[in-house]
């Protein structure tokens, strides 16, 4: 049986065999953009602590993220399963390739040497599956716990609403609060606070797995327009927005790959080319051009971005650009 490799909350399988977990494998897996952010985490020295665990042969690392956000990677080596806590659930992230690397500096040598120089750690205790515990009570003492805990975390309380609630109200809900708390006038800039905006953002989606997969495609899609109508229409520079745009835009792409609704996908691709050659950070217009090269796939997609690129201003950059995506449609 081939082991077992995944990242993020929903869990998604990829697979490999351990004997070749090299760098360049961790670079296949990630895919090429994904692959030199983590290498700038890891240059940028982000992997902010590191374990490995030979007796139970894992690693424990913490990753700091966009924003002051800390994320959790555990790789357990002896079964091949890797996991991050980042929002980003489509196959290795920036996070897990960091550590890797880290793991590969330090302890790329044969198994005996990684053994004497691991950290030594009892094995934890089995406990007993919540499963097995939830089975033995009645009704009623289900609904007072589930209604109880429901009370004290405000989470878990969006969560159950979330799951209950009519999908497409959930999801103008959401926006008309994001809407909120971005200014709309170069007036409002004043009482702007980004990283607590883009908190309160990551917070009202920490639930939104309980919704249909496009449902959350169209939020992540949303938050990240938002920011860049902020950025491209005040004209405004701020390090906080561009990092979440770069790591929300990472994020879509993943959801965009996997999307088989038109519309939707049209309505995201659309989007993303009409801040090439406007968007105010060029930085950022580079992140959105990478991430349509990946995610176009019809004809009709691929057309209708070589009828944007043909319009803008022509220069060497713009050029090869739509040399890449004629040549992507010559092939179709």
């Amino acid at each position: 049986m081939e082991n077992v490799i995944w990242c993020g909350l929903t869990k998604k399988n990829i697979f490999m065999d351990l004997q070749k977990l090299t760098q360049s494998a961790i670079q296949q897996l990630a895919g090429e953009k994904i692959y030199q952010r983590g290498v700038e985490y890891f240059i940028d020295g982000k992997v902010r602590e590191f374990d490995l665990i030979a007796s139970r042969k894992k690693i424990e690392a913490v990753v700091e993220g966009s924003y002051n956000n800390d994320y959790c990677v555990d790789i357990d080596y002896g079964k091949g399963v890797f996991l991050c806590d980042c929002p980003f659930d489509k196959g290795i992230c920036k996070h897990i390739v960091a550590v890797m690397l880290k793991y590969f500096k330090l302890y790329d040598t044969k198994p005996e040497q990684k053994e004497k120089v691991a950290k030594k750690v009892d094995k934890p205790k089995k406990t007993v599956p919540l499963s097995k515990h939830l089975d033995n009570l009645e009704r009623e003492e289900l609904v007072e716990i589930i209604i109880g805990e429901a009370k004290r975390s405000k989470e878990f309380n969006a969560i159950l609403q979330l799951r209950f609630q009519d999908a497409n109200q959930t999801v103008e809900a959401l926006k008309q609060e994001i809407t909120a708390l971005f200014p709309k006038t170069r007036s409002e800039m004043g009482r702007f606070d980004e990283r607590r905006a883009l908190k309160k953002v990551e917070t009202l989606f920490k639930p939104i797995e309980q919704l249909p997969y496009d449902s959350q495609l169209e939020l992540y899609w949303f938050a990240t327009d938002s920011c860049l109508w902020l950025l491209n229409e005040l004209r405004y520079t701020n390090r906080y927005l561009e990092e979440y745009i770069t790591d929300t835009i990472d994020i879509v792409v993943s959801y965009l790959i996997d999307c088989t609704t038109p519309d939707l996908r049209q309505k995201v691709i659309s989007g993303m080319m009409f801040y090439i050659g406007n968007v105010y950070q060029p930085s950022l217009e580079d992140d959105l051009l990478l991430a349509v090269i990946m995610v176009v796939q019809s004809v009709s997609e691929i057309e209708s971005v070589i009828h944007v690129l043909q319009k803008l201003p022509q220069n060497t950059y713009y050029t090869e650009q739509l040399q890449t995506f004629e040549k992507k449609l010559k092939n179709k």
